[in-house]
């Protein structure tokens, strides 16, 4: 892009910002700094270091950078931004007081600005300060448009009545708050639900086993809605615990059939393994692991079968070399196809995907590999899940560092036993 202008050298980067290629963005926001230096630009140089840093030294030097930025006068009016990018990388240390400080300093700032009251939402969630983090997190519906006109349903409302149920969010979100739609149906709701259609297979089999309709077009009849990320703040005046932590999911017979004939007899036990997403979600390198580091534990005489869709062919290579690894991405059509397999397996490793939930809500025991930041659901501490029985968690002890708890994978295969 020789002779291009700082204008086009914007344009590039905010295309490659909306994309998610922050590297990119990056470049071309310093590209077009050094043309024309402003402080917008100054400012999404800062926020594209913030997303493409990976180590806690990277993490803290963007830091410094925020502070410098915030310091400058003529920098005011973009200072509630600053610190709640300040903030969203404070919690990437977690360091969850001055996350938090940030955050409340960007709301002083501006009243009305959303994210930060969502992020306060999430930290409180993953403190345990359960409904007042869910009703903080509601915040993102002002800067979202509601997606159904009709009125948002709670316990006021009583159980007489019908509700729209509709997943938000991704996949595993969709698994993750599915057992609400299941407990509403138990209190006496008339529920209709709308899931990902990736899941529709799965969880329509699910629904009609309790007896709930599943979403088919675009007309319902029915006086309100909810998401169901929303269902444990709305139903908790009737259900103050987290409903089927023991698993909620059933695999369709044929389903399982199928994969039962697939499977042969394996040397050791049978370990499903998820090691990183393709997912666009903001920082979602953390939670990935490189194929280099996670298979140190196919040096176990176990046989591991790999539960993802998508695998990059330089994975791909790598894997080629264990005889003790069974690829099936040709074989998964859908996540139904994916929980049969699960259900042929006596563990599952694997990263924060949607996997892991799956995993959790069939029952299977579950090892989840948990980055040093969490996500809310997985709490601040501990290595058991209060959403899943089945779950054991990993977790890491610095930023980006997969060997301490990869190690103790390892150690606990020695000692695990098949249920």
């Amino acid at each position: 892009m020789n002779n291009t202008s700082a204008a086009q050298w914007l344009q590039a980067a905010n295309q490659f910002d909306s994309a998610g290629d922050w590297q990119q963005a990056l470049d071309a926001y310093q590209q077009a700094y050094a043309l024309e230096p402003s402080i917008e630009t100054q400012f999404s140089i800062i926020y594209c270091k913030g997303k493409t840093a990976f180590s806690a030294d990277e993490l803290r030097g963007v830091i410094e950078l925020w502070n410098a930025f915030i310091a400058q006068q003529s920098a005011f009016q973009w200072q509630f931004a600053a610190f709640y990018n300040r903030g969203t990388i404070f919690r990437l240390l977690n360091e969850c007081e001055s996350a938090k400080q940030d955050f409340e300093h960007a709301l002083q700032l501006n009243p009305q600005f959303t994210q930060a009251r969502k992020a306060l939402g999430l930290l409180k969630l993953m403190h345990s300060k359960n409904q007042d983090g869910w009703l903080e997190y509601q915040a993102r519906y002002e800067c979202e448009t509601k997606r159904y006109p009709i009125p948002e349903w709670s316990a006021e409302q009583g159980i007489d009545c019908g509700v729209y149920l509709y997943a938000e969010q991704g996949l595993g979100d969709n698994i993750h708050f599915f057992r609400y739609a299941l407990a509403a149906k138990k209190l006496g709701l008339n529920v209709v639900v709308k899931n990902h259609a990736a899941l529709n297979d799965l969880l329509n089999f699910n629904l009609q086993a309790h007896g709930i309709k599943p979403m088919q077009g675009d007309g319902f009849s029915v006086q309100y809605q909810a998401s169901l990320m929303d269902m444990p703040y709305l139903l908790a005046p009737l259900l103050p615990q987290i409903p089927d932590t023991q698993g909620y999911l059933k695999v369709q017979p044929e389903k399982l059939q199928t994969w039962q004939n697939r499977f042969q007899a394996a040397n050791g036990l049978n370990i499903g393994v998820v090691w990183s997403s393709i997912s666009q979600t903001t920082f979602l390198h953390y939670r990935n692991v490189l194929l280099p580091e996670f298979a140190a534990l196919f040096d176990s005489p176990h046989t591991f079968h790999c539960l993802q869709k998508e695998i990059s062919a330089e994975d791909r290579a790598q894997l080629a070399q264990f005889e003790n690894v069974k690829l099936w991405d040709e074989n998964l059509n859908d996540f139904s196809d994916t929980a049969a397999l699960i259900m042929q397996l006596d563990l599952v490793i694997c990263v924060d995907t949607a996997v892991a939930h799956l995993a959790g809500a069939l029952g299977k025991s579950v090892w989840i590999l948990i980055p040093f930041s969490p996500d809310f659901r997985w709490l601040d501490k501990g290595e058991r899940s209060i959403w899943y029985d089945s779950a054991r968690l990993f977790r890491q002890q610095q930023v980006g560092d997969w060997c301490e708890p990869l190690a103790q994978v390892k150690q606990a295969l020695n000692h695990f036993q098949a249920a």
